[in-house]
């Protein structure tokens, strides 16, 4: 196979998109083991010479309009995520872009968002990382069980901070749990943006003895990512709604059950009762961002989040959970997953470029 570029839409003043680089990284790692010759791009960047393109990167008019200044001289691979339905005019040149290309999905729940928008979906890849590197930073890990966990159970939430990430519910829920289990500590790791988190923190009573905001979010290196994973008993994905999830299966590689709401694709990733607990919906409401995307805002209660997080924290549900979640984590193994992109480089599209 002729070598491929891998394209994603990082920012690294902003850091925008950083979700959407890392993914690059574990997707190239695997394709130079499989032999492929491989570079990473920027979208921005003004030349690109391998005949190959894999992008990575939400699906939106926006992104399918970019792709198209390479066609036709390019076979393109679309590795898409969508936190909701695409909003594409029915008449448009990005749904001819679309059909000339092939587009992979990185949950089942994009793949029914993508064809929902009426636009060509060719299969489905899930996210995956490497399993079996539980790696960390001794030294950072220590630091903090040392100094501020001590013998408390630590809950943990790795977020962008935005409306749809729910993290003002994650830190009202911390404050219930903190009533019921003293005995907690909950650290954030996230940074600026729409929620106020050190003054929400002070109005629910979260001091610094027991909620540690990182304001690290996107900076932090991946051994000391996987100290703050190691040191956590129990994961919470506050979104109201995802493509995927990735921090999700970053918790399953060290054993850590995941408390999320019970709806698409969470309950995809997460099986209830063996990997994680899942709470109920309440509702759906719909929210439209950037004239782009059309979301599922998946709601659920505070205090049944909180009930969620007090009983995962159990000790015999706890430890019952991370054995079921050690018998199958091995499905989202990037050596596994990654390698089926591959062949649709070789397939033609739906309609030829």
């Amino acid at each position: 196979m002729d070598p491929i570029a891998i394209v994603t839409p990082f920012d690294p003043q902003t850091r925008a998109g950083f979700s959407h680089l890392l993914v690059s990284e574990e997707i190239r790692s695997v394709f130079e083991k499989e032999g492929k010759t491989t570079k990473i791009y920027h979208y921005e960047s003004k030349k690109i010479e391998e005949p190959n393109i894999l992008f990575v990167g939400t699906i939106t008019a926006s992104t399918l309009a970019y792709l198209s200044r390479f066609l036709p001289e390019k076979k393109i691979v679309f590795y898409a995520t969508v936190e909701g339905f695409p909003i594409v005019n029915p008449m448009s040149l990005e749904r001819e872009v679309a059909r000339k290309i092939k587009v992979v999905a990185v949950s089942d729940y994009v793949k029914l968002c993508i064809e929902t928008a009426m636009l060509q979906c060719d299969g489905v890849v899930h996210h995956g990382i490497d399993m079996g590197d539980a790696s960390y930073d001794q030294r950072f890990h220590d630091w903090i069980s040392d100094s501020w966990v001590k013998k408390d159970d630590v809950v943990l939430c790795v977020s962008g901070n935005m409306p749809r990430k729910g993290l003002d519910k994650f830190m009202a829920a911390c404050s219930v749990v903190r009533g019921a289990r003293s005995g907690t500590k909950f650290i954030l790791h996230t940074g600026a943006g729409s929620t106020d988190i050190d003054g929400l923190a002070n109005t629910l009573g979260l001091d610094k003895d027991c909620f540690w905001f990182t304001n690290a979010f996107g900076v932090l290196e991946q051994p000391k990512m996987n100290a703050l994973y190691k040191l956590a008993k129990a994961y919470v994905q506050p979104s109201y709604c995802e493509g995927f999830g990735l921090p999700m299966i970053e918790a399953l590689r060290f054993q850590v059950p995941v408390v999320a709401v019970d709806a698409p694709p969470f309950n995809e990733i997460i099986s209830k009762g063996r990997s994680g607990t899942l709470i109920p919906c309440t509702d759906v409401k719909q929210l439209v961002w950037g004239n782009q995307i059309s979301l599922n805002m998946h709601q659920y209660r505070v205090h049944d989040l909180a009930g969620a997080i007090v009983n995962t924290l159990r000790a015999g549900i706890n430890l019952k959970m991370k054995k079921a979640i050690a018998s199958e984590r091995e499905r989202f193994g990037k050596h596994r997953l990654y390698p089926r992109l591959l062949p649709y480089f070789e397939e033609p599209p739906a309609e030829g470029g």
